[in-house]
């Protein structure tokens, strides 16, 4: 742990030693504590983000989690305005996990060029991802991002050490165009090449062999727009690709709709997301097709290929300045995909048994969590700079996914008759702003 804790202290004195202005930096901190009957399970993740002029730094690690783990991401940003109508921005991680390497990322779309071409009319060119994630609280995940079987291999499935997938994220333009102070639009489009087998018909739950390889192409479209006068902002949008059969892509399309009011002392927060899931999606752990218990290349779950939508709403009132309580509530169906741990293809009945055996044997052909509801409630308070959330939520689904036990090691003895259909969790986040 020295090494972060080095890493963490040379970025909050970096600015003092050379006297730069940090204002609009801030350092962020949740954790929780998700609890049923006598099972626990604990996580939490701090954040500190660093602004100069032009250049900001983000260091973020996961700080206590029930495996002892501690993972870690630095992200560094340069922008620039070169005049008054062209700009820049270069995003780059810092990998601390072997030593300390530099590179460019690759499947970012913080890396951008902009030419403002009058007043109302901004193109972007987005050299490596054109921004295709939609939702907020029902955040997805990239869904231009592509996979393909990485070295072009003539033996496929025979490799004991599993199959090794590339990914792509869809690089493209957008066209802002901005109608007025309150509402301005977005379109954009954008295509990656990636390898693929020379046979049109390849699966590989049946081929073994790649005499040939060639080339497809995905594309990708997106559109939206944004309306904000003050008291009420309303935005959709709206991003989709076209080649998910055969890229192996979990998502192939996405829209979301997001309304915020605020009349008065009320503050009201809503979101509305549907998600299409992909026609053949990988199954794959951190990009590998692991062959060692069952060799099952495509996800099996009920979800493959169906569209689901989740929803959020979410009311407080500012009791007093910087003092707001708040109560929300979510519906999760059965079949929506997103970036979350209460995603269908994440919060499953084999989530929860942690025997190798049962959980490489199960895990694909599981009961996912069926349709899920949650309510939440807490508290917002601002003192100063600092933000303090405290807040209580509870999970309910229709099928039994939550883990009874005291922790989420190995239990022979545990099986899906054991497992719960609701869930409590206790959790804080802290916020400060420099």
């Amino acid at each position: 742990m020295k090494k972060y804790y080095l890493v963490l202290m040379f970025m909050l004195s970096f600015g003092a030693v050379f006297a730069f202005d940090i204002s609009g930096s801030s350092l962020d901190y949740s954790a929780k504590v998700s609890s049923n009957d006598n099972y626990s399970e604990k996580d939490g993740e701090g954040v500190l983000k660093l602004n100069f002029d032009n250049l900001s730094l983000k260091y973020s690690a996961d700080i206590l989690n029930n495996s002892s783990k501690t993972d870690t991401t630095m992200e560094v940003i340069y922008e620039k305005a070169l005049n008054n109508r062209v700009k820049f921005g270069v995003d780059a991680t810092l990998d601390t996990a072997n030593g300390f390497e530099f590179k460019l990322d690759d499947d970012s779309e913080k890396t951008y060029l902009e030419f403002g071409m009058n007043k109302s009319m901004l193109l972007a060119i987005y050299p490596f991802n054109f921004g295709s994630t939609v939702g907020s609280e029902f955040k997805t995940e990239d869904i231009t991002k592509v996979y393909y079987i990485s070295g072009r291999p003539t033996y496929i499935n025979g490799n004991a050490n599993g199959i090794e997938l590339g990914s792509k994220t869809i690089p493209g333009v957008v066209l802002n165009y901005r109608m007025n102070k309150m509402m301005n639009l977005y379109i954009g489009a954008g295509a990656v090449e990636y390898d693929t087998p020379g046979d049109e018909g390849f699966d590989l739950t049946e081929a073994t062999k790649a005499y040939s390889w060639g080339k497809r192409v995905a594309v990708a479209y997106k559109a939206g727009f944004k309306y904000d006068n003050e008291v009420s902002v309303l935005s959709v949008d709206v991003v989709g690709q076209d080649d998910s059969e055969k890229d192996g892509a979990l998502l192939k399309y996405a829209a979301a709709a997001n309304l915020s009011l605020e009349p008065g002392n009320l503050i009201i927060n809503s979101e509305l997301v549907y998600t299409q899931a992909g026609e053949k999606p990988y199954y794959a752990q951190k990009n590998k097709i692991s062959s060692e218990y069952g060799y099952e290349p495509y996800y099996k779950q009920n979800w493959v290929d169906k569209g689901d939508f989740a929803a959020m709403l979410k009311v407080g009132y500012e009791v007093t300045r910087g003092l707001v309580p708040y109560v929300s509530g979510q519906y999760l169906g059965e079949n929506f995909i997103y970036d979350g741990e209460n995603s269908a293809n994440r919060l499953r009945a084999a989530n929860r048994l942690r025997t190798v055996e049962e959980f490489d044997a199960g895990f694909n052909d599981s009961k996912s969590h069926g349709g899920l509801t949650v309510v939440k409630a807490g508290v917002k308070y601002n003192y100063l700079n600092a933000t303090i959330t405290p807040f209580y939520e509870y999970k309910m689904a229709k099928n039994a996914v939550f883990s009874p036990e005291n922790d989420l090691t190995a239990k022979k003895d545990r099986r899906v008759q054991d497992l719960k259909k609701t869930c409590s969790t206790f959790g804080l986040n802290i916020k400060y702003k420099f």
